[in-house]
């Protein structure tokens, strides 16, 4: 959400008011007070088209009758833009910012969180902004037109077949079958993938370091290269491949799903696979 709507502190604050009463009315008493019109812009464009409209507002008859004599409209829109530039440069508009104005309240609350029942789409949409800012890799699904903004915020979005196309547009994926369970399966598959493709790529790289080094070597040392062209060609083609393509082929177990996701900085070829390569050659 923007940095001057919704605020998890009052949120909090208000939920304490009234204690006795029930969850329902407790969430309605405090979503109400909580409410912030929000008068930030999207852009800068936006901004100064709201304050012009503004402008053209305060002499609104004035500006009417311009528009019926050019030389008149021409002073008018001259006087509109001077103002325009003044008003600007004493209270530039406000860019509407993507963030959590509270960081640190919301990853406390966000720890206990387990479940938000009977949520806006501006929470599910805050939810996922304060989630991306602290680095954790997000998915949404939803099958609404009001899923929408939340769904294209997140890292990956799913939506139902079954729902509108303006869900289906703001999403990644799109679940044809309806089912959720489908989920779980292309979690399997994705992790087995980029398994798959380390292996390849530990094994591909353990030899090629060898057959690089050994050519490096033969040749600054100015005697006979240890490898042929032909001899080169037949390593990367036959030897390598085939094994390579055959660690790349391994089928997904259940055991994939039960370690933690991979993070979105780490590297196909991280420190362990390169530390693997060089203690092998």
């Amino acid at each position: 959400m923007c940095e001057n709507c919704f605020k998890t502190e009052d949120y909090l604050n208000a939920l304490k008011e009234v204690k006795q009463s029930s969850w329902a009315d407790r969430y309605n008493y405090a979503i109400n007070k909580c409410k912030y019109k929000c008068e930030c812009y999207r852009t800068e464009e936006e901004g100064k088209l709201k304050t012009r409209q503004k402008i053209i507002a305060r002499d609104l008859d004035r500006w009417k009758n311009a528009q019926n004599n050019e030389e008149a409209k021409k002073q008018m829109d001259e006087e509109i833009q001077k103002k325009l530039d003044e008003e600007i440069q004493e209270n530039p508009p406000k860019i509407k910012k993507d963030v959590i104005a509270n960081k640190e309240k919301f990853e406390k609350m966000i720890r206990k969180l387990c479940v938000i029942a009977r949520s806006q789409p501006s929470h599910k949409y805050c939810l996922v902004t304060g989630l991306r800012e602290l680095e954790h890799v997000v998915a949404v699904t939803g099958d609404g037109t009001n899923d929408a903004a939340a769904l294209s915020k997140a890292d990956v979005g799913f939506a139902m077949n079954n729902g509108t196309d303006i869900a289906k547009e703001a999403s990644d994926i799109i679940i044809t079958d309806n089912n959720f369970t489908s989920i779980v399966q292309s979690v399997l598959w994705g992790r087995n993938v980029y398994d798959n493709i380390r292996r390849f790529l530990q094994f591909q790289l353990s030899v090629n370091v060898v057959a690089c080094t050994l050519v490096f070597i033969g040749s600054v040392s100015g005697a006979e290269s240890p490898l042929s062209a032909i001899q080169m060609l037949w390593v990367n083609m036959i030897m390598d491949s085939l094994g390579s393509l055959a660690l790349a082929t391994e089928s997904p177990h259940r055991g994939l799903l039960d370690r933690p996701p991979a993070r979105k900085t780490e590297f196909m070829v991280n420190r362990v696979n390169m530390i693997f390569i060089l203690e092998n050659d």
